[in-house]
């Protein structure tokens, strides 16, 4: 328990870390509710959708795609070339982290977040 409490604390001073960097390249110093919900709101979304494709593991989708581009671009007398069946079976992905859970849950907070500083902007 200790190393997922320890674990999920990196994450969120890194997405924090992250918060301010971005902060700083866009807005400089210039400090306000307005810039505060556009950064979270931008950083949120992007890690709520990142977090919400690995929870899901809606990577496996694109197997297909990957497989037909591959497919294309080998030799058609290729002694190493696999049926879709055997290749989904190498390629899926079936790993659940925590990690994942911890991503989706920091940009739904940073969402939320976003939309009161932007209601308290108002």
């Amino acid at each position: 328990m200790n190393k997922i409490l320890k674990r999920t604390l990196i994450i969120t001073s890194i997405y924090l870390i992250l918060t301010f960097g971005f902060h700083y390249l866009f807005y400089r110093t210039n400090y306000s509710l307005e810039n505060m919900s556009n950064i979270l709101f931008y950083i949120g979304i992007s890690s709520f959708f990142a977090g919400l494709i690995a929870v899901t593991n809606a990577q496996n989708v694109f197997i297909g795609f990957r497989f037909f581009i591959i497919q294309r671009f080998q030799r058609k007398n290729n002694p190493n070339r696999m049926s879709y069946s055997e290749y989904k079976d190498e390629k899926i992905n079936t790993n659940f982290t925590y990690v994942s859970v911890v991503i989706l849950v920091v940009g739904l907070a940073y969402i939320i977040t976003s939309v009161i500083f932007g209601l308290l902007w108002l």
